[in-house]
């Protein structure tokens, strides 16, 4: 009888153990508090639309110098691929901003090396001024590497993003094609998690959330590009 009565007991907690189980499962695979890491449709739309609603046409190109020349800038004529439309800026073989300008020609700082890399954008300033410099010529002096062309997100883009997301929400949503019954925030952080534009909006605490990372390439006012992450929650 005892023997019994024991294996009653037995059942009685394996069952109670057996349900509380079931309970915590339920909880944790029902959770209405936690972030779905799974994408929504709305999530894929914004993915695709606001880096091309913040990115911005950036050219670039390399120059090599055949020879080490004197003298304190260089002239290069601008012609066929070197044919900017955009303010430039140029980097040395160290990745470091120099002096360039391209007032009718494209004039670079001499720096000492032979290798510069020239970028093209509206998001630069140039504000580099070149008197008598030494006059080379393409193929005799220098050769040009293939012209990239690419549109790439800017610091000054995250910026206005970020006002028109926080002035004109409901005109933002409707140019990402964000249905109007559904609501996004998205952040930009650098490899060392540090913030480079984040939006921000009330939201109640037991609604469903989709989400995403995407890695992007920002590129800054001196021609610096840095690796980042766009997070984008939906719900």
């Amino acid at each position: 009888m005892n023997k019994k009565r024991g294996t009653s007991h037995l059942e009685i907690v394996l069952s109670f153990v057996i349900f509380i189980s079931f309970l915590f499962f339920m909880l944790i695979f029902f959770n209405p508090f936690k972030i779905s890491a799974s994408e929504s449709s709305t999530v894929t739309v914004l993915e695709r639309n606001i880096p091309l609603n913040i990115s911005t046409p950036v050219s670039s190109i390399s120059i090599k110098l055949n020879l080490a020349y004197s003298g304190s800038c260089f002239e290069i004529q601008k012609m066929n691929e070197l044919a900017f439309s955009s303010p430039i800026i140029a980097r040395n073989s160290s990745d470091k901003r120099i002096e360039a300008s391209s007032d009718g020609v494209i004039n670079l700082q001499n720096y000492g090396g032979q290798f510069f890399y020239i970028y093209s954008s509206e998001e630069f300033n140039e504000n580099a001024h070149f008197t008598s410099c030494t006059k080379l010529q393409l193929g005799q002096n220098y050769t040009a590497g293939l012209l990239l062309n690419r549109s790439l997100i800017s610091n000054r883009s995250l910026f206005l993003f970020k006002n028109q997301y926080e002035s004109s929400y409901s005109e933002l949503k409707s140019s990402l094609k964000v249905p109007p019954s559904e609501n996004f925030l998205v952040t930009f952080r650098d490899t060392q998690n540090n913030i480079l534009m984040n939006t921000s909006r009330i939201r109640s605490a037991n609604i469903k959330v989709s989400a995403s990372d995407t890695p992007v390439t920002v590129i800054d006012e001196n021609g610096g590009m840095n690796y980042a992450l766009m997070h984008i929650e939906v719900w």
